[in-house]
């Protein structure tokens, strides 16, 4: 069996386990700057535990970003890690069609939809029920909330955060560093590093 150490210890690291399991993944446990409460076994810290661990096991980022600072912290996080021995994890309980094009670290939960021709860039995630159409392009680093919708043949950019429950019209372009947030309906190309407010359904 393959075995895991997942880079994080929060929240998200227990969903990140469980598809790893599900992809026949022992996970080992996690490392973090200190211990969490998570229920899986603290290894030690990234700097001590990276370094001295054989080349045959795999690391996940198993931690998201839910603004703008945390979701540039990530990326910026991830650089530092680019030169593990990182896979993808896809939850068996998605829909992904077969001709979908799936880049380096990418995380996708339960229930997610991801429709023909959709190219999903590196260390994105695109959390519970998330529906994603054809053609559509995300690119590095994107995360996808959970209930999302993305139409077809949309494009987002790195670095960007589409908010749960956040509804995109086909064909939309979504640029770098943009938060769309929660509840947002999203109906014409929203420039890089703007912020949607859902209840004007403005862009600012």
């Amino acid at each position: 069996m393959k075995k895991i150490i997942l880079i994080g210890g929060g929240g998200f690291s227990a969903e990140v386990a469980e598809v790893a399991e599900l992809n026949n993944y022992k996970v080992l446990g996690y490392v973090d700057k200190q211990k969490t409460s998570s229920s899986l076994a603290y290894l030690g810290k990234p700097s001590d535990i990276i370094p001295k661990t054989d080349n045959s096991v795999f690391f996940f980022p198993a931690f998201g970003a839910v603004d703008r600072k945390t979701i540039s912290r990530r990326a910026n996080a991830l650089a530092r890690y680019a030169t593990l021995n990182i896979p993808s994890l896809v939850s068996p309980h998605a829909i992904v069609s077969k001709n979908v094009k799936i880049a380096k670290g990418v995380f996708i939960a339960h229930g997610v939809i991801l429709n023909s021709e959709a190219v999903v860039g590196d260390f994105s995630i695109i959390n519970s029920a998330a529906v994603i159409g054809h053609n559509v392009n995300l690119k590095n680093n994107v995360v996808v909330s959970g209930n999302a919708f993305i139409g077809g043949s949309c494009n987002v950019g790195d670095r960007t955060l589409i908010g749960p429950g956040a509804l995109i019209l086909q064909s939309v372009n979504i640029g770098s560093e943009v938060i769309i947030s929660i509840g947002s309906v999203i109906c014409r190309n929203v420039p890089n590093k703007k912020t949607s407010l859902p209840s004007l359904s403005r862009i600012i």
